[in-house]
This record gives C-alpha cells, structure tokens and sequence, in this order.
C-alpha cells in the first residue's frame, strides 16, 4: 500500500470513530466521505470501509446528518444501490438530491417510487429535473404526477418523452394551457403529437389568448399536419384578424390593405368574412367586398348599411366566393348590420345566436351549436359542393 492510500485508509478510520461521536462529527464526516469517494483510483479496502460508513450514516437518526451525506454522494457512481435507494425514499429533503442525481437508482425503483404513491409532489419534482430522463420514467410522471412535477417534466429539454407520454398528458383531467404552452416549446415532436395539439387547441377548449400563443408556437416551430393545414391556419389568422379588426382605431385605409394582401394570398376565404362579420367587423367585410369586387369602398358601405338581400346577395355574386356560402354571409351582414344602426355598442349574444338560427334553418346537415362548430359544419359541406351556382343552395 502507498503512503497515499495508507493516509486514506487512515482517514476513512478515523471517520468511521467519528461517526459515534457528536453531530458535528457526524457531519463532518459525511462532508469529508463525500470528497474521499470523488477519487476514482481509492483502494478497494478503503472503498469498503467507506460505504460502511455510507451505510451507518444513511440510518442516522438526525435528519441533518443523513442530508448531508445525501447532498455528499448524490453523483457517486459506485454508490451502493440498498443505500442510494433508502436515501431516495426518505423524507425530501434527503432524498432530493439523490432522486435528482444519482445514476445508481434504477428506472424500475423510480418507477415504483412515482406509481405506488409514495413520492410526493417534491420527490417528483426531484425525479422530473434528472438529467436525461428517460422515456419510462417521464411517462409515469405526466400520467399520474402532481402539476407541478408535469410542468417540470415539460421544462427539462433533457427529458425524453415518448408519444405514449403525450397520450396520458393529453388524457390528464386536469390538462390546462400552460402545460399545453410548455409541450409546443419543446424540440423533437412528432407528427401525430403536434396533430394532437392542435386538435386540443381547435376545439377552443383554454383562454382563446393562450390557445393563439401556443398555435403560433406550434407553428412557427413543428411541420404543420397536412390533414389539419387549412384549419390551423384559417384559426390562426382570423384570431389575429379578430384582434386587430376589433379596435376601434382601425381606419378603412388599413383594413382594406390587409384584405388585399389576404385576398393575393387567397385567404379572404367566407369563413373568415363569416366570422368577423359575426364579431361585429362590419368594417373589415366591407373592405373586403371592396377589394374582392373592385366597385367603390363608398358603394360597397352604402350595400351593406341598406341590407338588402337581393343587392348583398349580388355583391356575394361578384366577390367571386364559393356560391355555398352565400346565404350564410348575407344573413349575417344583415343581422349585424341592423343591430348596428339600434345601437353603437357593438354585439351581443343575441344576433350571433339569431344568424345560427338562420344558418341551421336554411342549410340541411347543419345543427344548433356554436359558432365555431357550424363555421367548420360550413367548411365541411361546402368542400362536397361544386362552386357553380347550381350545384350550391340559393339563397332568397
């Protein structure tokens, strides 16, 4: 034996005497363990007598002493796995971190640490800041962990979640837009788990604002899913359009040059119209009418306020846009332009739900329901219409 691992050796005695003796000993000694053991060339001998010390420590009856040897030996390799595994399944903060550091825990121990209930909120939290996380221990946590500990799971860029782990995130009663907001910000999502999000958000199931947040996101960072593209985008922008449109600063001049870039874009789509036109934005419908039919912005506003079936039903003609929709979009700037001139405080409840009425009674396939609901019921139908006069419902 050298000198060196004779001292050592030595060293490790004298801590193991200590370990009897007064709580500052105790956690000196587990202070000095925690540096003896970072040495990757100790004797084998000294190695024993200190995981025996480990062990002692570990059983300590002071709460302060087993967290300090805890905090010691959490990135220890050689560890022993009957200690690492006491330390992680006591109090938090023992087992903190161990749970976040330790490489001797097995999947299988977190496993059952998280699925049998005994890991509380911080333990999972614990568990959720590991490095490299993987995807059987991640799942287990969106599934059945605390909120607190899915949000942690979501943050760490490190984690590996699988789709089964997204699945039961989705799955979760209590999924809310934050978590939604955290699963678009990570890299790596697959086609059917961006699918997924966006059928979340589409439903308009959160706050319209955090579901506009995390579409943008989804969109600005992942494909979007072929089968769900016009959706997305159509709901994307006529969320921006309905922000802007809706302030009442808005002059003709602006509203009328997003309608002609939306128009270059093919955009100006009825649903869109149908939609603002529903919010009250007469204004921007208006505009374009204006761009799509080419007559004077003058004559256009002077057709709308008139509300006049048969003249709205001729700008509809003019404007070129699926003849499907037409009922529909004059319908609305009819209603909305008569509550218009009862009162200038914009819309209530009551015209939108008058033009469903209207919308259900003309339109067969159509039933009673939201807005949004007979929008896409619209969409829908329309796609199996041809875009002649005569394959599509005449309006009166």
């Amino acid at each position: 034996m050298s000198k060196e691992d004779k001292s050592r050796g030595d060293k490790a005695g004298l801590l193991l005497a200590e370990t009897a003796g007064s709580l500052d000993g105790k956690l000196n000694a587990a202070e000095a363990l925690g540096a003896l053991t970072s040495r990757s060339d100790l004797a084998e001998n000294d190695r024993c007598q200190a995981h025996d010390i480990l062990a002692t420590l570990s059983l300590d009856a002071e709460q302060q002493v087993r967290a300090s040897v805890a905090r010691a030996i959490a990135d220890y390799p050689f560890l022993p796995q009957a200690v690492a595994e006491r330390l992680a399944a006591d109090v938090s903060n023992v087992a903190g971190p161990v749970l976040e550091r330790s490489s001797v825990l097995t999947d299988a121990f977190l496993i059952d640490l998280i699925e049998s209930g005994a890991a509380d909120e911080h333990a999972q939290i614990s568990i959720a800041t590991r490095h490299d996380l993987p995807e059987t221990v991640s799942g287990p946590l969106l599934r059945t962990g605390k909120r607190r500990a899915v949000e942690t799971v979501l943050s760490n860029t490190r984690a590996r979640i699988d789709e089964d782990g997204y699945g039961a995130l989705f799955a979760r009663d209590d999924l809310d837009g934050r978590m939604l907001t955290l699963v678009s910000a990570r890299q790596g999502l697959t086609a059917p788990v961006v699918a997924q999000c966006h059928k979340i958000i589409l439903t308009d199931r959160f706050d319209r604002a955090i579901g506009s947040s995390v579409r943008q996101t989804l969109i600005e960072t992942h494909a979007l899913p072929p089968q769900m593209a016009d959706a997305i985008v159509n709901a994307a922008m006529e969320d921006a359009l309905s922000r802007s449109a809706s302030s009442a600063d808005v002059k003709p001049e602006e509203l009328i040059g997003l309608a002609t870039t939306l128009n270059s874009h093919n955009d100006l789509t009825p649903s869109l119209l149908l939609r603002m036109t529903c919010g009250g934005s007469l204004d921007f419908s208006m505009a374009a009418f204006h761009v799509l039919t080419k007559r004077p912005y003058d004559e256009v506003a002077r057709a709308f306020h008139g509300a006049g079936t048969e003249v709205l039903g001729n700008l509809y003609r003019e404007s070129g846009l699926p003849p499907y929709f037409r009922f529909a979009l004059v319908a609305a700037i009819k209603r909305i332009a008569e509550e218009h001139q009862k009162s200038h405080q914009g819309t209530s409840e009551k015209p939108v739900q008058d033009i469903i009425r209207e919308i259900v009674g003309f339109y067969r396939g159509i039933a009673p329901t939201s807005l949004d609901q007979v929008i896409a019921r619209l969409c829908h139908e329309a796609a199996r219409w041809s875009e002649d006069d005569s394959a599509a419902p005449s309006s009166a």
